[in-house]
């Protein structure tokens, strides 16, 4: 099995890659380093399995791209399509946290705009979403929707729904609310009703390219294990979450 993909001081470590973008509590940097729920749960299985681990943020494209050609170990944040199946061993022990998938308007195209639950009620407006990210297969595959991935994170995404260059943006609901919080958009943005997706997992996942799919399941069990100690109920207490 090949294991080792950085040497630090001397010793052999996984490289586990992240999107280099901040959604606490979940993932963040703090100091230059990352940090957040799902660093620290990776960081403490590793320990438990006594691998040491090197997690690393890059521009989500390229670390998928490093994930799918072997120059990363894992990555983190990733949500399952069959596309990423392809090159990723994705167990559901390696489940980090789960989210929804949700459509945000600005209020003031409230009586404007409305879902019905359908896909298809969506043709006629623009949709922002951010490049390389998964909102599910569904609506990814919906090629009759006028779709605009040009967003870098969400961000920008708001700022191309405050602009007027999109009128619906689709994101994962916690991350949005965050950032529309940061930008101090939190009074002008809305969740349309019902969401995309109620729960879309989001997956520590292992390389194909690398052959890691004794590691993923050694990372799996240790992992389901982990989150039954009082150190994971700790840890989400610690950034107010609850389970």
């Amino acid at each position: 099995m090949l294991i080792a993909s950085v040497c630090v001081a001397g010793e052999s470590s996984l490289l586990v890659v992240r999107p280099d973008g901040s959604w606490p509590p979940w993932e963040t940097v703090v100091n230059g380093e990352p940090a957040g729920i799902h660093v620290e749960m990776v960081q403490s299985v590793s320990k438990a399995l006594g691998v040491p681990v090197v997690i690393q943020s890059y521009p989500w494209l390229r670390a998928i791209r490093m994930l799918k050609q072997g120059e990363a170990d894992a990555i983190t944040y990733m949500s399952r399509t069959a596309e990423r199946e392809q090159f990723g061993y994705f167990m559901e022990g390696n489940i980090l946290s789960s989210t929804r998938i949700g459509l945000f308007i600005l209020k003031s195209n409230e009586r404007k705009l409305s879902f019905s639950g359908d896909l298809s009620s969506l043709k006629g407006y623009k949709l922002g979403t951010c490049r390389g990210f998964s909102y599910g297969e569904m609506f990814d595959n919906a090629n009759f929707l006028d779709k605009d991935n040009g967003a870098e994170d969400e961000y920008a995404l708001l700022k191309m729904l405050a602009a007027g260059h999109v009128q619906i943006a689709v994101g994962y609901v916690g991350d949005m609310k965050f950032a529309a919080e940061k930008l101090g958009m939190a009074d002008s943005v809305s969740l349309l009703s019902p969401v995309l997706s109620e729960r879309r997992d989001l997956y520590l996942v292992f390389s194909k390219a690398k052959q890691h799919q004794e590691l993923a399941r050694r990372f799996s069990e240790a992992m389901k294990a982990y989150k039954q100690k009082p150190e994971y109920r700790e840890l989400l207490r610690k950034y107010g979450v609850s389970e």
